[in-house]
């Protein structure tokens, strides 16, 4: 009786528990075109979608600062998602993207504003932020964002 009753509570914890897939990757536009990579990721057990946009200010060749804008998505933990900042947003995309971005010419990015948001369903952070904080995180009839997979 116990074992049955283990095995029971086992099984239901783990369709309350699941991972999500999520768009990961970063879509920069800028003077020089568009420079994005996208790739559908399935996060780890307990984390979930996160989407940033920004507007930030790409330094490139040490000489000229040109305006951008930017999306970001990421697998994180709902703590994370809770005390993102748009410095931290900047330095992940740094971090994590700036190779991919032609690194010898770009040397800083400076985020000027952005909003950000977390959500728990498959691919919900093709959604802007605005809609994902509308709560259409579950792909209801509002149009994806372009964050298509780019390898």
């Amino acid at each position: 009786m116990k074992i049955e009753l283990f095995a029971v509570l086992c099984l239901s914890m783990i369709g309350i528990v699941h991972s999500v897939k999520c768009m990961v990757g970063y879509d920069i536009n800028y003077y020089i075109g568009n420079r994005k990579y996208w790739t559908e990721v399935e996060c780890a057990m307990g984390e979930e979608c996160f989407r940033g946009n920004g507007q930030v200010s790409i330094t490139a060749y040490l000489i000229f600062t040109v305006p951008a804008t930017m999306k970001i998505g990421l697998c994180k933990t709902p703590d994370k998602c809770a005390t993102e900042t748009c410095q931290n947003l900047r330095n992940e995309l740094w971090e994590k993207y700036h190779v991919q971005m032609n690194a010898n010419h770009v040397n800083n990015i400076g985020v000027n504003s952005c909003d950000f948001a977390c959500c728990n369903t498959n691919l919900c952070n093709k959604r802007t932020v605005s809609v994902i904080e509308k709560g259409y995180n579950d792909m209801q009839e509002e149009n994806e964002d372009n964050t298509e997979e780019i390898h």
